[in-house]
């Protein structure tokens, strides 16, 4: 699983085998099944400006104080690059479970049934995209129809593609890019 700064802000759901063998994967396990999973490919990230890690690490601190626990080593980078966190016991006080952060940033909230992961998915006022992982199709289709974003990712985290629409909802935005509903808007009917 390739995990992006800018898509990700949180991850739930099922551990699942690397797609790649012979590939190095750090992976944590919660006795309720999340998983958080960092790849070489994807850190350290370069960020915008110094505004962005300011926000990432505002993100990060706040979590710490209200008792979230860092997973992964901090590191010495240069200032316009930010580390990979993934922060454990994510609650939905902390900033980052109600702020974007745009940020190599993974809180993982705790879960034990569907119903309940699906409430923590959807109370955000962002919706662009949701990925979850699972080999139960009927689940796949339930809890796909039910999560509140306009990109939603099923065993994957490649969701963006030209021939498919692009957009959120909620405070993630109105309309569509893409696809042959893109060019609606440049119409008059």
């Amino acid at each position: 699983m390739r995990w992006f700064a800018e898509e990700a802000r949180r991850i739930n759901g099922h551990i699942i085998p690397s797609p790649e063998p012979g590939k190095k994967i750090f992976a944590m396990k919660e006795p309720v099944g999340v998983c958080a999973i960092i790849t070489s490919r994807n850190f350290p990230n370069a960020m915008i400006n110094a505004a962005a890690i300011s926000k990432i690490t505002a993100h990060v601190e706040d979590a710490l104080a209200r008792g979230a626990s860092r997973a992964t080593a901090t590191r010495d980078l240069p200032a316009q690059f930010a580390v990979p966190v993934v922060l454990t016991g994510a609650t939905q006080e902390m900033r980052l479970a109600s702020e974007e952060t745009f940020g190599p940033v993974a809180p993982i909230f705790r879960f034990e049934t569907e119903e309940e992961a699906l409430e923590i998915a959807n109370g955000t006022p962002f919706g662009l995209a949701a990925y979850f992982y699972t080999t139960d199709m009927a689940r796949a289709f339930r809890f796909g129809e039910a999560l509140e974003a306009g990109l939603v990712g099923l065993n994957t985290g490649a969701v963006s593609h030209a021939e498919a629409p692009f957009g959120g909802v909620k405070a993630s935005g109105l309309g569509r890019e893409d696809a042959r509903e893109g060019i609606e808007e440049y119409l008059e009917t």
